[in-house]
């Protein structure tokens, strides 16, 4: 079984339960049963994961002053980030490519700009799953 962690780094403490219900929620109607999501409610417990994290966080994060470190150096020192969500409308961020953000790379999901099913299927490719998944 593997488990994909949510940390939550915004003002909102609902985030992280509603992010967990909807992933959990999707990867059931694709019908993956060996992986699910668990919401992380402290930071401490967040900086010994050695599992898959994906942190939930502002747009602050879209700043060119964090473009250019690791999410990791920025975030969670000791965790492996699979993705970023900015859960909050992008504003002023038109012509630029908020998909794939920080060195190096990591996947940036805006609820505004796509659909949860992107980040789902990011994250099963991210966790090498072997399956056949139908769109």
């Amino acid at each position: 079984m593997n488990t994909i962690f949510l940390l939550n780094k915004t003002k909102d403490p609902t985030l992280s339960e509603w992010y967990e219900r909807k992933i959990n929620d999707e990867l059931r109607a694709l019908g993956i049963k060996d992986v699910h999501c668990k919401a992380v409610s402290s930071e401490p417990m967040a900086l010994e994961i050695t599992h898959p994290l994906v942190l939930i966080c502002s747009s602050s994060i879209l700043r060119d002053t964090y473009s250019y470190q690791s999410a990791e150096q920025v975030y969670a020192p000791h965790a492996k980030i699979l993705a970023i969500i900015v859960h909050e409308k992008v504003k002023f961020f038109r012509h630029r490519f908020t998909n794939l953000q920080f060195s190096p790379l990591r996947f940036i999901y805006n609820p505004h700009r796509m659909p949860l099913r992107e980040l789902i299927f990011h994250l099963l490719s991210q966790l090498d799953i072997d399956l056949e998944v139908r769109r």
